[in-house]
């Protein structure tokens, strides 16, 4: 789809006075890193109280595909993460707006990392002033420099992030990027620190400009001798009224297995008996292993 014209921000005033209840969204990337980059389409879509996110990505030329939809239901207070591939979903309550307890005094007593800095990474977001209107939404031109200096010089990286952005109208019960804890294809889905890091990374902001949802975007990066390059394009935006089904758990596709001691969801296992006691096996084991001397350090 072809960029819409600039247009004077009096103009992008009056058009986003009234936000329509019902927004769909679909942008595609491609990644040309080698030869068969492979190709990421997202679609979002608004109706009322819910949202649907659907990240589908083709490997390249191979014919391999994998699909993940998450689906917030904030009327119900549950977000519905879904595997398309395997046909299977898991259903979690909704996070709270309001911190617990235990959370605030983490907020307000931040644990203080006294590791040597291995690495400093410095973003620069530098907003061009420049506006577009997609129906009811402005998107906005945000240049993003980010560098990153390691001590080892041959892994240093540079990366220049030119798109238009736009604020979706996420639902009070989900944030941007929000999941429940759920576990895809083996993986566990977690934030924070690796396991096993030597150091730190000291993160220096220059520029704050406000991104958001990329309707546009080209990446560009450079570590050494290797290059990135990931180009976003818009495919469809919509405020047309939509059905209600594609907010729903799709017709036909099983549970996914929920861990024991609900750790979680693998939404690569359906839920049946032989699957939990897999599951429970597979836990006890490594249990016994990590934890009465076996696979451990000869205590001799």
């Amino acid at each position: 789809m072809k960029a819409l014209a600039l247009i004077p921000f009096a103009l992008l005033t009056v058009a986003t006075a009234q936000r329509p209840s019902d927004i769909t969204i679909k942008t595609r990337s491609t990644y040309r890193a080698h030869v068969n980059g492979a190709i990421e389409t997202v679609t979002f879509q608004v109706k009322g109280s819910r949202t649907r996110h659907v990240r589908r990505t083709e490997i390249g030329n191979t014919g391999s595909w994998f699909a993940f939809t998450t689906i917030a239901q904030c009327d119900v207070g549950q977000i519905i993460e879904i595997n398309e591939a395997a046909r299977l979903y898991a259903v979690e309550p909704a996070r709270s707006a309001v911190p617990l307890p235990a959370q605030a005094i983490l907020a307000r007593r931040p644990l203080e990392d006294t590791r040597a800095v291995v690495e400093v990474r410095t973003i620069d977001a530098v907003d061009t002033g420049e506006r577009r209107a997609y129906g009811s939404l402005v998107a906005r031109h945000v240049v993003t420099k980010t560098t990153v200096e390691r001590e080892d010089a041959s892994r240093n990286l540079n990366e220049v992030r030119d798109g238009w952005y736009v604020d979706l109208p996420w639902p009070p019960c989900q944030k941007p990027g929000d999941t429940a804890t759920f576990v895809a294809l083996g993986m566990v889905v977690s934030t924070g620190r690796g396991v096993g890091s030597t150091g730190r990374v000291e993160t220096r902001i220059k520029g704050r400009a406000k991104t958001g949802f990329p309707i546009e975007e080209h990446d560009r990066r450079s570590n050494g001798d290797t290059s990135f390059e990931r180009t976003t394009q818009l495919v469809e935006f919509s405020e047309a009224p939509l059905a209600t089904s594609p907010f729903e758990i799709p017709e036909g596709y099983k549970p996914a297995l929920q861990l024991p001691f609900a750790v979680g969801h693998d939404l690569s296992r359906p839920d049946t008996a032989w699957n939990r006691a897999s599951a429970m096996w597979t836990l006890a084991t490594s249990w016994c292993d990590s934890g009465n001397g076996r696979g451990g350090a000869d205590p001799s």
